[in-house]
Order: C-alpha cells, then structure tokens, then sequence
C-alpha cells in the first residue's frame, strides 16, 4: 500500500476527497472535503463537461491543501459490472480466453467496448480453482475520466468501483473488528448496491438495483410541491422520523418497499446459495441524508440494522474527530485512499 497517493470518488451527485494512509491495522485521515458533482457527467463526455468537472476538482483539492498529484478513482457501481467468479488454474492465455468469456455472460455490451480488471482474490491450490473478481467499466468512461483528470493536473493511478474498495475493506482491514459475515446496502444516488461480504472463506457477491436517493427525492418533491433543493432538506432533516411536522411515509412508501424487498431477497439468497443467516444489515453513503432509514428497514425486516460508523477503524485525532459523523458517505474515498 502506497500513501503518495490521494482519492478521489466521483460519485453522480457530489465529488469526495479523503487523503489517509495506513498504520497498523487502523487508517489516519489526513485531510477530507465534498462538493457538487458535474450534473450527469456520466451521460456525456462534451469537452464543456469534462473541462467543468475538472475546474470542480481542481478547486476541491486545492481547497484542501493537497500537493500529491497521483489519485486513485472510484466510479459509481451504477456505471460499472462487476462479477466473481471461479475458473480453473490456467496459464496468461487460458486465463484470459476463461476471462473474455466468462464476462460476455453478464456485461450487457459488445467486450470490445470495455476496459476489464481482474483480480485473484482467492486461490484454491487443492482443488487448482481461483476465485477471481472481474470490474468492467466502459471504455467512454474512462477516456472521459482521464481527460478530466489531465484537465485537472491529476495523474490517475487506479480506477475501481465502489464494491471493489469497500470488499476490499472489509477483507483486508475490516476483518480486524467488524463481523465475519456482512450484509451492506450501498444507497447511491441513481441505484443502490446489496453487498454479501464473508471475511473468513473471501465470499462475496454483490447486485445492483435501481433504487436510490434521487427517486426519493423526486417523490418528496412532486407529493409536496418544492423544489429539490428543499425534497432533500427535508429527507435528511425528518426522513421517516415518528411524530415529525411532516408525515413522509404515504409519498415514499411504495419505493421504500420495494427498496426493503430487494434486500429481503438478498437475504434469501445468502441463505439458499452460501448457508449464511445474516443476523445485521449496514447501511452505507447516502442513506446519510435519509433520516432513520435504519428505523424502517430494521422493523419491516425485524433484522437489526444501522448506518456504517468508522470510528473502530480510525486513527483518533482531530480531523477524525469530525469525520466520524460522515464516514458512512466516505467509505469509499477513504479505503481508495489506502490501495
């Protein structure tokens, strides 16, 4: 693990900085910060989008002092694929051939039109088997991601989606103080991300669902007539709070369900695939801004359930201090920190 570098998560709705590094077995934030993302920079790749986003980061890293040009990426799961799998030990040739087939199975576009990663994240010498997590990310994207860091003055170093870094978490470092077997509902902005992460047999699965703040947002704001601005204001601020000036349950109930729906049925999953009762669910990124989400699934699932707190993983100081309030929004940026 290398600490001359910093992390940048471009997410759809805001931009997140977290420079760390490891000691031991706990991570040092050094410096951390967000603002306002490019609105649908995914969706197009126009030089006007590219230079914007660009300007956006280069305020942000200037505003917090950080003089490593080197950065680690994270993209939104909802614009990359990502599988696991397990392939017979072969030689570079074999494996690859193994690879390209494999993932023309669950990648909805011509391979030719992706960058693919792979990473042996488990060999099995006895029965000569490897488990091998593949992240496929459109070749649009990344042009479009390194010209806007070129833009910026930044020289990327790795690029990786969000399950990447937070499996990884939680194998190499989590694995010290959190549970052997969890269950985390990544809340994005345009989907949200169910992940199955078994520390002790390197177990994980993820899938992708489209639900996320956004369409809660939408609801709250077409229900009460406001702009989207003051939709969130009020998510985060009353959420699904029991007594509150306002009742948001009738204008988000139908999607919450579904939400709570898809997760029950990871969890049957677990249990029919793997054998695995998962007795807790962790909620992570923008479940932040919807309050006690937590409260809702926990008694419709009867399963307990809370929002991602780093506390146990930190270096205690200052700036740590802080962070410990937004950490289930940094998950990603500050393991990226560390790669």
């Amino acid at each position: 693990m290398s600490d001359n570098a910093f992390c940048l998560d471009i997410g759809e709705k805001f931009i997140r900085v977290v420079d760390s590094k490891l000691k031991g077995n706990l991570i040092e934030v050094q410096t951390y910060g967000q603002t306002g993302a490019m609105p649908f920079y995914y969706n197009g790749g126009s030089d006007k989008n590219i230079e914007s986003q660009a300007d956006i980061i280069r305020e942000l890293v200037t505003t917090l002092k950080i003089k490593k040009r080197n950065v680690n990426v994270i993209i939104p799961d909802s614009f990359s694929y990502s599988q696991i799998i397990d392939v017979p030990r072969l030689n570079d040739k074999e494996l690859q051939s193994a690879i390209r087939y494999q993932a023309d199975q669950f990648i909805p576009m011509p391979l030719d039109d992706i960058s693919l990663d792979l990473e042996i994240i488990k060999e099995d010498v006895k029965n000569k088997q490897n488990t091998i997590l593949l992240i496929a990310s459109p070749k649009k994207i990344v042009s479009q991601l390194e010209k806007t860091l070129e833009y910026a003055g930044l020289n990327p170093v790795s690029l990786e989606n969000e399950f990447s870094a937070i499996r990884r978490f939680y194998i190499e470092i989590g694995k010290f103080i959190a549970p052997s077997v969890l269950l985390l509902v990544n809340i994005g902005y345009t989907t949200s991300s169910i992940y199955l992460i078994d520390q002790i047999s390197s177990v994980s699965f993820s899938r992708t669902i489209k639900i996320g703040l956004d369409i809660f947002i939408k609801d709250v704001k077409l229900n009460l007539n406001i702009d989207e601005k003051k939709a969130l204001e009020i998510l985060q601020q009353i959420g699904f709070e029991k007594n509150a000036s306002i009742n948001l349950q009738p204008y988000v109930q139908t999607i919450l369900s579904e939400l709570i729906g898809e997760i029950n049925k990871f969890i049957i999953l677990a249990k029919d695939k793997y054998n695995i009762s998962l007795s807790q669910v962790i909620l992570l990124n923008y479940n932040s801004l919807i309050m006690s989400l937590e409260k809702e699934i926990q008694t419709s699932l009867g399963i307990p359930t809370q929002s991602l707190t780093m506390e146990n993983f930190l270096v205690k100081n200052s700036i740590s201090s802080s962070f410990n309030g937004v950490s289930s929004s940094y998950i990603s940026a500050l393991v990226g920190g560390i790669r």
